[in-house]
């Protein structure tokens, strides 16, 4: 399309749209109109039956356009002069009429700055936004298209013109799967999350929109079509916006931040639009961003639940300036040993096996015994020491509770712990030996601890049961180890 303003630039203009036309359809045939400068466009629904009966539905405003695509309709015409209504509406019937037109259809019409209207095309079908029409005259069109189509008559069904009344206004905006900030270019992928915004006054009319349906570029980029409905614009307009709000769509970049600002625009509100209204506001581009944080936090749960904890956190997070530190432990520490199928933990003369009262993560050395019950989940044995040339039986493995504290998370070698086997990449305490095979595990310990019975009575050889993972609190001047259940 090429607009001549000064009868100079006719012929330039016209061997230019000539060769597009050629080059894009193989035919350069031209039509010349009037070019009406900002108008507003005005079409009007009408319906006809096999005996020459055609009634219209009333106007609606399809002004809000982008490139000649409409993107949100509006129904009744917002400040439409009652005249020329009037004149709007019985143009479309007369047309009708005379073509002896039959079922639903739409005569579109210009109309400009002074209040003319000029005619464009009449499209001989039910259009996308036959459903704010529906919404304030409460005429089923898709239904009364059926029911013509079998030899009923508009009396029959009901439709007569003083019966169709207007009730309210109603917004239809078009959620597409395009990108408003890359000048709305489409976009394609598969749904990763779809929930709709409903409620009191919505409608949606959709097909493809629910979660894992894949968005193809060979197809209308039209997602789903949400429908307001209120007593009047302002009133339809919350509910649009509120429900435009409530959408989540991840996986594709939506239009829905740009007709969120449309919805809040006050050109839009109180006074009227033209086809120019995109165009001459820059500001409906300045697009609230999307924080997606739910589905960051569930990619970076997925990839410490398949990957491990060890893996690089998949979002974008600076490390750490300052090395952590790891407490220095006396001669008295012993660690941990495997002996015979249970973890043992050599401690400091007189450790009673609890946790410092106020500090988190430290632990009780030198005898020195704090207020208070030892914290849920402590598995220490404080029986009496054993006599030289006596033994006990081994003692039973108390029940598995979680042990609070932060988690150390270092790699581990495949072996086995405790008994059990455990796989790389599992979370464990710094210091912990971990034997490859039982028969090794006894040798470490052996060699770790001469004297069993004399090392309970220098303070220090508690048990821990089994576990199926382990939990480190670190303290000043040693660690306490328990179990993470789960892992």
């Amino acid at each position: 399309m090429r607009v001549v303003r000064e009868y100079e630039e006719l012929e330039e203009n016209y061997q230019r749209a000539y060769s597009e036309a050629l080059t894009a359809f193989g035919n350069g045939a031209l039509f010349v109109e009037k070019f009406i400068e900002k108008p507003r466009h005005i079409e009007v629904q009408i319906l006809g039956d096999k005996y020459g009966n055609v009634i219209h539905l009333y106007e609606r405003d399809c002004s809000i356009q982008r490139r000649h695509q409409k993107v949100v309709e509006v129904a009744p015409a917002v400040q439409l002069d009652p005249q020329l209504r009037d004149r709007l509406t019985s143009d479309s019937v007369k047309l009708a009429k005379e073509v002896g037109y039959e079922n639903a259809g739409t005569v579109e019409f210009l109309v400009d700055k002074s209040g003319k209207h000029y005619f464009i095309e009449v499209n001989s079908r039910l259009q996308v936004e036959h459903t704010v029409t529906e919404e304030i005259t409460d005429v089923d069109l898709v239904h009364a298209q059926l029911r013509v189509c079998e030899g009923r008559s508009l009396t029959e069904l009901g439709l007569r013109q003083e019966n169709v009344r207007l009730n309210g206004c109603a917004i239809q905006c078009r959620v597409t799967t395009e990108d408003p900030a890359r000048g709305f270019q489409p976009d394609t992928g598969r749904l990763e999350v779809f929930r709709s915004g409903e409620g009191m006054g919505i409608r949606l009319d959709s097909a493809s929109a629910f979660q894992g349906a894949v968005i193809s570029p060979h197809y209308d980029s039209l997602l789903v079509k949400v429908i307001s409905s209120g007593k009047d614009l302002p009133t339809a307009a919350a509910k649009m916006n509120r429900a435009l709000a409530e959408f989540r769509v991840r996986g594709v970049k939506t239009n829905i931040p740009f007709l969120q600002n449309v919805l809040n625009n006050d050109q839009f509100l109180h006074s009227t639009v033209d086809t120019q209204f995109i165009d001459e506001n820059p500001d409906l581009f300045n697009l609230k961003r999307v924080q997606n944080r739910a589905q960051k936090l569930l990619h970076y749960l997925g990839h410490v639940m398949v990957n491990g904890p060890i893996t690089p956190i998949p979002v974008k997070a600076k490390p750490s300036s300052v090395d952590p530190v790891v407490p220095t432990r006396g001669a008295a520490w012993g660690g941990f040993v495997c002996l015979k199928g249970a973890l043992w933990f050599r401690g400091p003369p007189g450790f009673p096996g609890r946790v410092a009262a106020g500090r988190p993560g430290g632990v009780c050395a030198g005898g020195a015994r704090p207020p208070g019950p030892p914290p849920h989940g402590h598995h220490v044995s404080r029986r009496p020491p054993v006599a030289a040339g006596h033994s006990r039986p081994h003692p039973r493995p108390q029940a598995d509770r979680p042990l609070r504290g932060p988690q150390l998370q270092q790699p581990l070698q495949l072996g086995e712990l405790g008994g059990r086997h455990v796989r790389r990449g599992h979370a464990l305490p710094v210091g912990v030996p971990v034997a490859p095979a039982a028969g090794a595990a006894e040798a470490a310990a052996q060699r770790a601890l001469p004297d069993a019975s004399a090392g309970r009575q220098r303070g220090g050889l508690h048990q821990l049961p089994r576990q199926r993972g382990l939990q480190v609190l670190r303290g000043c001047q040693g660690e306490w180890h328990g179990h993470l259940p789960g892992l």
